[in-house]
């Protein structure tokens, strides 16, 4: 990308204030990428994991956190080859990652739960149920009204047609819906009564929670450190790769033909993927004539 910033000379006081003014255009961009990458983070997962009401949702978000640090320093890898950061190379910071979820299977935490009754906030557990519940109604009503309108069809076209031979695939068809709807029926009725009992268990649960609890936590104290491993990591090659380089031996250029070497005309390259061209031209003899015309003032 290329930009090109025309200053008229009415504007500034003098070459200094019209040079300040266009460095600081030129260094916006710039300045606003480092800006941007001090502020990334990288622990979304791990924040709704612990503002999580229930289990299940608990451990999901430390799954999908594992899963952005393994799939985030592939990345870092793939786009800048693998460096050091620090005294480690960034392969070496993704097998800390690999290593430690190869020693401590977190998805077994997710056979775990279901294979018990714990429940983290009744509250917020029943109140998921009776949701699920609603739900199943509707579509257990639903269900049976097309299954209804579908017999009520078939009974009319037998009366009309018979059984001509013409109508015997009409009828096969609407049978077919018909069982479909039925194995439907007997699918929702199960899952309702599954729900019904959890309800009328309240979540009720003598099993103690605190050996599940504490994997959990590890889990999470875990990733903690990694993941500020990989902000560590990520930021610093971010700003490694971030930078303003000079293609010409000014930044500033004045149309008159004189050119005050401060700088040069700058290429910004972001380590995220941002990059431009800045030529600025400042219209001289303008500023010159404005020069002196303060002068007889």
């Amino acid at each position: 990308n290329t930009y090109r910033i025309e200053a008229l000379a009415k504007y500034f006081n003098n070459e200094k204030v019209a040079k300040d003014f266009l460095l600081t255009l030129i260094n916006m961009p710039y300045d606003k990428a480092i800006s941007s990458i001090d502020k990334l983070t990288f622990d979304g997962y791990l924040i709704s994991s612990s503002k999580s009401a229930q289990y299940d949702s608990e451990i999901d978000f430390l799954i999908k956190q594992r899963d952005l640090l393994k799939n985030g320093y592939a990345k870092l890898i793939e786009t800048y080859d693998d460096q050091y950061i620090g005294t480690k190379k960034i392969s070496e910071y993704q097998i800390d990652v690999a290593r430690y979820f190869t020693d401590n299977n977190i998805d077994l935490l997710v056979v775990g739960l279901n294979n018990s009754d714990y429940v983290k906030n009744i509250e917020s557990y029943l109140s998921q149920l009776n949701l699920e519940l609603k739900n199943l109604e509707k579509d257990q009503t639903d269900n049976n009204a097309l299954k209804d309108a579908l017999e009520a069809e078939v009974k009319t076209l037998v009366g009309y047609y018979g059984n001509s031979a013409g109508s015997i695939s009409t009828y096969e068809e609407f049978n077919k819906q018909i069982a479909e709807c039925i194995k439907k029926a007997i699918q929702i009725a199960r899952e309702i009564r599954t729900i019904e009992d959890k309800i009328r268990s309240q979540g009720v649960t003598s099993s103690d929670k605190t050996a599940f609890e504490n994997q959990i936590k590890s889990f999470y104290d875990e990733l903690v450190k990694l993941t500020n491993d990989y902000e560590k990591v990520t930021k610093e090659i971010y700003l490694n790769n971030s930078n303003i380089y000079y293609s010409k031996s000014s930044v500033v250029e004045y149309n008159g033909g004189i050119s005050m070497p401060i700088a040069a005309v700058a290429s910004l390259i972001v380590g995220f993927g941002i990059a431009c061209v800045a030529i600025l031209i400042v219209d001289l003899p303008k500023l010159t004539a404005k020069k002196e015309e303060e002068k007889i003032a």
